[in-house]
Order: C-alpha cells, then sequence, then structure tokens
C-alpha cells in the first residue's frame, strides 16, 4: 500500500458471472503480528481529526518505550467495532470511523464514543510484548498513557477513558465480507494459539486459526483481506472444505514492470486438505537467499566457491563468509575476509574517438578517458581472483589540478570489468592545455559511510595535458539501424515555361538598283600616257579596301550590312571627289556607263557636292 505494507486480498467469486455458491475455508497462518484493543471513551471526548492524530503518535510512543521498537502502522475504527461492510442499526456513522454507540446498540452508555486500536508490529514477538503491556494498562493508565483527559476549573484532570476491554485480540483479518450479513449467514472466527499451536513450528511463533464461511447469490461476490503481513518470516496456509458455484483456485501478484496481475491457476479440488491445501510463505531477503542457495539445493552438494558464485549471480543476495553465508543484498558486511591490495593497478590515458565514443557508455562531455588494467602480475594474496573478494573490488578515481593539486574531479564505487582487460572511466572537467594528475586506487567495496575507499591498493599516478581540441564523440547510442539515405526531389519544371519558337521574319526585299547617274558623263577619252588612273579605277581600288577592312562574317540584319556599307562609302567618298578632281583638270572622259561602278560613284556625289562639267 501506499507505506510500505503488504496484504493478502481473497476474492471469492465474480459478480454477475450467472451463478451463486458457498464456501467453507480454513487458513492457518503463522508469524502474524498484528494485535487490537476497544476502548470507550467519555462523553466530553470529542474525536476530530486532530485529536485522532495526537492519539496514534501517542500509542506510537507508548509501544516504543514498552518493546524499545517501532511499530509498523496503526488503524483505528469505530461506530460498530468491526470489520464489515454495513452500517450499523440506529447509528448514522459509517463501519471503519470512529463513531458513537446508540442506545440501541448499548443501552448503558448511549452517546459515548467507542473506539478500536489495530496495531501493526513488526514481528510476532513484538506483537506479543504489546500484548502483556495492554493487559496491564487501566481505564486511569490507558488515559495517561494515550493523553486522553479533561482539565476542569479545579485543576484536576479527568481520565478520558471511561472502559479498555480485555483481553486484547490478535486477528489477522482486516476485511471481511460480509462480518454482519444474516441472510446469507456469512461468519468468520478466529483462535491464536501462542507457542506449540495449530499451524506452530516452534514454542517462540504465534499462529492463527480461522474458520471461514461465505453464501453468496449471483449478483454478488465475496472476499477479505489479511495483514498487513510482518517484517519477519511468516506462512498462510489454504485449505478449501465444501464448496459449490466454484472451479478454480488462483494465486495472483502484482508484475510492476508489467503493471499488472498475473496468476497461477489450478483446479479448486487442488486446494483441498486431500492434496495438502496451498501454502504461502514470506520472509526477508536473508531468509530468502539462505533457503535458495543453501548446500540441500545443489545436487550432490557444493563446494563453497559453487555457493558463493550462484548467491552473487542473484541481484537480491551477497556472501558474507563471516557472516552466514548468502545473506540480503542490502545487509551491511563490514568484512569479506579479503586481503587489502599490495600493487596499484596499471593505467594509461586517451581520448575517445570515433566509433570507441559509443563505447562503454560514454557521454557526450568526456574530456579525457582512463583505461584501467588490474595487472595479471599479482597471484595469490595480492591480486585474490575467489568468490567473494573478486566481486568486492572497486575503482577508486581522483583528478588534481597539477599547479595547486585541488581535487577538481572524483568518482568511486566503478566496478572493474573482470570479464574483460580493461575498464574505462571518463573524465568531464579538464580544461584543454592544462596539466593534471591522475590517482586510480583498487579498493575493496565498503557500504559505510567512509565510502569505497576504506581498504585500498597504492594508487596509480599518470601525468597528463589535455589536448586542446579533442575531437568531439560521435552521438550516443548510435543510430541503428541507419537512416534510409535522402532522395532530392524531382526538378520542377522550368518557370516561366519555354515557348515555342517563333519562326525567323522574312527577309527584307533587296533594295531598289540606284539610279543613273545625272547627269549622264560624257564617254572619257582614251588616258593618256602620262594621265592619272581614272576614277572607276580609283573606284574599284577603293571598293576593295573597304572590302578588305570589312571582312568579319556577315550580319544577319540587312541594316548592319546597310550601316558597314555607309560607312566604307562616307570614307572613300572625298578620295572619290579628290579623284574625279584631278581627271577633269587633264581633260580626261568619263568611262561608259556601269550599274556597279555607277553605284559606287552616286553615293559619294550625294554627300560631296555635284562635279563640274569637263572642259
Amino acid at each position: 500500500d501506499s507505506i510500505g505494507e503488504s496484504y493478502i486480498f481473497g476474492t471469492v467469486d465474480k459478480a454477475w458471472d450467472g451463478s451463486g455458491g458457498d464456501l467453507d475455508l480454513t487458513v492457518t497462518t503463522t508469524g502474524m503480528a498484528t494485535i487490537t484493543f476497544t476502548m470507550l471513551l467519555q462523553r466530553f471526548v470529542s474525536f476530530s481529526p486532530e485529536f485522532q492524530a495526537a492519539y496514534e503518535a501517542k500509542v506510537a510512543e507508548w509501544v516504543l518505550s514498552e518493546t524499545g521498537d517501532h511499530i509498523s502502522s496503526i488503524k483505528i475504527r469505530g461506530g460498530d467495532g468491526g470489520k464489515g461492510s454495513g452500517n450499523i442499526p440506529g447509528s448514522p456513522e459509517s463501519a471503519g470511523t470512529p463513531g458513537l454507540i446508540w442506545p440501541k446498540q448499548d443501552t448503558d452508555h448511549p452517546g459515548l464514543f467507542l473506539i478500536e486500536t489495530r496495531i501493526a508490529c513488526m514481528s510476532a514477538e513484538q506483537m506479543l510484548e504489546v500484548r502483556d503491556a495492554l493487559l496491564a494498562l487501566t481505564a486511569d493508565s490507558a488515559s495517561t498513557a494515550f493523553g486522553i483527559f479533561k482539565t476542569g476549573s479545579d485543576s484536576m484532570q479527568r481520565p478520558g477513558v471511561l472502559q479498555i476491554q480485555q483481553p486484547p485480540v490478535s486477528d489477522p483479518v482486516l476485511l471481511y465480507e460480509n462480518v454482519q450479513d444474516e441472510e446469507y449467514d456469512d461468519n468468520y472466527n478466529v483462535t491464536m494459539y501462542i507457542g506449540g499451536g495449530s499451524g506452530s513450528a516452534s514454542d517462540h511463533e504465534v499462529a492463527h486459526e480461522m474458520h471461514m464461511h461465505w453464501s453468496w447469490a449471483k449478483c454478488c461476490g465475496d472476499g477479505f483481506i489479511l495483514g498487513p503481513m510482518p517484517n519477519t518470516p511468516y506462512t498462510v496456509h489454504f485449505a478449501v472444505g465444501d464448496y459449490s458455484g466454484l472451479s478454480e483456485f488462483k494465486i495472483g501478484t502484482y508484475s510492476y514492470e508489467k503493471e499488472t496481475m498475473g496468476y497461477y491457476t489450478m483446479p479448486i479440488s487442488h486446494a483441498t486438505m486431500e492434496y495438502g491445501g496451498v501454502l504461502i510463505e514470506g520472509g526477508t531477503l536473508t531468509d530468502y537467499c539462505q533457503a535458495m542457495y543453501a548446500d540441500s539445493m545443489f545436487d550432490g552438494g557444493a563446494t563453497e566457491q559453487t555457493i558463493c558464485s550462484a548467491c552473487v549471480d542473484d541481484p537480491k543476495c551477497q556472501y558474507a563468509p563471516l557472516n552466514g553465508g548468502c545473506i540480503s543484498i542490502y545487509a551491511y558486511v563490514p568484512d569479506f575476509d579479503c586481503p587489502r591490495q599490495a600493487i596499484s593497478p596499471e593505467i594509461k590515458l586517451y581520448s575517445r574517438t570515433g566509433s570507441a565514443a559509443a563505447a562503454d557508455g560514454v557521454y557526450e562531455n568526456s574530456t579525457r578517458v582512463v583505461r584501467v588494467k588490474l595487472t595479471d602480475k599479482l597471484d595469490g594474496e595480492d591480486f585474490v581472483m575467489t568468490c567473494p573478494c573478486n566481486v568486492q573490488y572497486r575503482l577508486h578515481l581522483v583528478v588534481y589540478d597539477a599547479r595547486t593539486m585541488e581535487q577538481v574531479y572524483m568518482t568511486s564505487g566503478i566496478q572493474p570489468r573482470l570479464d574483460h582487460p580493461y575498464t574505462f572511466i571518463d573524465v568531464p572537467c579538464t580544461v584543454p592545455g592544462e596539466r593534471y594528475y591522475y590517482y586510480v586506487y583498487n579498493c575493496y567495496h565498503q557500504k559505510d559511510a567512509g565510502g569505497s575507499w576504506d581498504d585500498c591498493s597504492r594508487p596509480a599516478i599518470a601525468i597528463d595535458i589535455t589536448d586542446y581540441s579533442p575531437p568531439s564523440p560521435p552521438p550516443f547510442p548510435p543510430p541503428f539501424p541507419p537512416p534510409p539515405p535522402i532522395v532530392p526531389p524531382p526538378a520542377p519544371p522550368p518557370f516561366p515555361p519555354p515557348s515555342t519558337p517563333t519562326p525567323a521574319p522574312p527577309p527584307m526585299p533587296p533594295a531598289p538598283p540606284a539610279p543613273p547617274p545625272f547627269p549622264p558623263s560624257p564617254p572619257a577619252p582614251p588616258p593618256s600616257p602620262h594621265s592619272r588612273p581614272s576614277t572607276s579605277t580609283c573606284a574599284s581600288a577603293r571598293a576593295r579596301a573597304c572590302s578588305a577592312s570589312y571582312s568579319a562574317p556577315a550580319a544577319s540584319s540587312s541594316m548592319i550590312s546597310a550601316a558597314h556599307a555607309g560607312t566604307c562609302l562616307a570614307s572613300f567618298s572625298a578620295p572619290a571627289i579628290s579623284c574625279s578632281h584631278s581627271l577633269s583638270k587633264v581633260g580626261a572622259v568619263s568611262p561608259p556607263y556601269d550599274e556597279a561602278s555607277a553605284e559606287t560613284a552616286a553615293r559619294p556625289r550625294r554627300i560631296g557636292r555635284r562635279p563640274e562639267p569637263a572642259e
């Protein structure tokens, strides 16, 4: 439950399963440790929540003073003083809460509080001590012990307990369904035996024997709760008697890992005394370890090393050769009978890189790695590899600043990997470029306040300067499986989409032929041996020069060609005029009309002045 106690919860049949039935069940327990006493309180007592809390604290203090031990818990209930699920006839109080006794229930004490206090002890022995102390209480001493009194105007203390009912009762049943059901005659009774009684294993045990009977209709079911279970060994034995409407007997337990109930199921006939019934045993972890790894559990016997190895493999147990062998892992063991280590381990310093950075649970901020080896040169007493000494080694690391010898990092309790050559210790706090001393000790595991370094070897010492830029480790844990390759999405269509090429425009019409020269030139006389070249000769030379000057590839546009031609004509217009002047002065005669020569000569005339007529 919420305070760490455990109970046995039993259900009888399922409601609304279409069948009724009845059951006789005998439950025998040993080692149960509950004790209950009932008190009748005075009329002036007001049972408020504050009063109840103070009362429970007083009861716990009183038990501690009487037995020297604490108790597990206290539960208070009242009204009917019982543990059933129905209300008391004539009482407004619900069952299980402190309430008033009404005239129909107790005509001698109307309107008084009746409370039942149930103490769960740690062991049956403590319960017997509490029982003996309760037998010695009176109304006055109980009022003083539990702080229930009233101080009057005359400063006199009046006891608040009117009556304490004797003897106290030890009853393992916390809840019974339905204890007050008269229609179906549900009932149970309990008998306690002290030493040598029914189900007892020794004269020091406490045993309880309970006979239970239920009858139910198809609408309903029944059940019970036993507990809380003590911290010491106990047993609970079930024996089914007469029954009807039932077919199975189930034993269930809650799994914290699966967060659900798991059941072991058997025919209900196997839970009868003909088959020996059903036995549940409980106890401490030491009881479990002693029972599971006793010599009798191994076929043909076993050596101490065999028992020790099997014991330490169980995470709930440890082997203490000087303290009873296999015991609870939570028990304090001051000495494992192991010699102190005489020789220090071997160490070497690294930085994690690549795949090594993901090994051995390394974390991302590891700046240095200390590799430790328990040297194999140690034999005999120096390095004991027999159980339990081999599982008690712990490594202790201290890192110091080399300049100030101040401690900058420490870790302890690191269990070496005896099945591997090396153990790795990551150091997260070093600064690049700084010098450090690394001290590693091999110690025996201690659980007291001194830590794990009470019995250690000489230290292994290393001096190191942290790298300025240690490579960063890959992410841990590594991705598995590797992620699928990234496939780029298809390229989008070009934007804007390409347009259909438009057809080339039709070529420009050819230029019209040049008009004849105006006025037409007279025929040129035959050249004289001393005359200068004729105009056509001049024009042809200049045309060749123009053609040579513009010998680049022809342009695609007729407009560009026209521009080139214009430039050429403009360049040569002046020489053409000059040539014409020189011919006219010597009386040269113009050549006959030629279309190409006319076009070449006509254009300079448009730019220059009109030539003078020949004489």
